[in-house]
């Protein structure tokens, strides 16, 4: 199996201090991950603004190991039919295009993405029904990714990591807005979140 993944899936990974644990259950999984190209077919994180976001030369490091390590989406596997299609689309721009259409093209893979505007795009428009077919089920957003992690690496390391850099990601903020947000509070509210996107999206997220 191969993982498809949006490049600032993993860039808000790293500002959360969990990228090293999405490397792990993908090692574990045995699922090779791939990142997506820019539209001229390079891969260049700093150009993109994604580096600069980091807060830490760290996570700065991080993040380009991840990058050194992972495939590369060809441009010739993402179909460039489903491409063209989503190019038209209001709420995705060429960079979603890519991960979309590859995920759609390649049925033995996951999709990682935390660019929930693009999902919803896809949902609601009539020309993307085949898109939106081919990815049943095979999206995970990174609130689920996260929502997981409560219980495989422990709530306080998660809490640890999303109020260390509060302005990664709105949704696992207004989850866990402090340190002493406990655990029975966060987890109901994320998976509110997550079942209201859901509702958004069709039937586009796992689970």
């Amino acid at each position: 199996m191969i993982a498809i993944i949006d490049n600032d899936f993993v860039a808000k990974l790293a500002r959360i201090q969990l990228l090293d644990t999405f490397q792990s259950v993908l090692t574990k999984q045995k699922i090779v991950p791939y990142l997506q190209p820019s539209i001229d077919g390079t891969f260049d994180l700093a150009k993109r603004g994604a580096l600069r976001k980091l807060a830490t030369e760290a996570q700065r490091d991080d993040l380009a190991a991840f990058a050194r390590q992972a495939q590369r989406v060809s441009l010739d596997d993402c179909g460039h039919g489903l491409i063209n299609t989503c190019h038209l689309v209001e709420g995705i721009d060429a960079g979603d295009a890519l991960w979309l259409s590859a995920g759609a093209c390649n049925a033995e893979s996951i999709v990682f993405t935390s660019d929930k505007n693009a999902l919803r795009a896809v949902a609601r428009t009539p020309a993307c029904k085949d898109i939106s077919d081919r990815l049943a089920s095979r999206v995970c957003c990174l609130e689920q990714f996260v929502l997981d992690q409560f219980e495989n690496v422990g709530y306080a390391i998660v809490r640890k990591g999303i109020i260390a850099d509060p302005a990664a990601d709105g949704a696992l903020t207004n989850s866990v807005p402090s340190l002493t947000t406990k655990r029975t509070e966060a987890e109901p509210a994320l998976r509110d979140y997550i079942e209201r996107l859901r509702a958004e999206t069709g039937t586009l997220l796992i689970g």
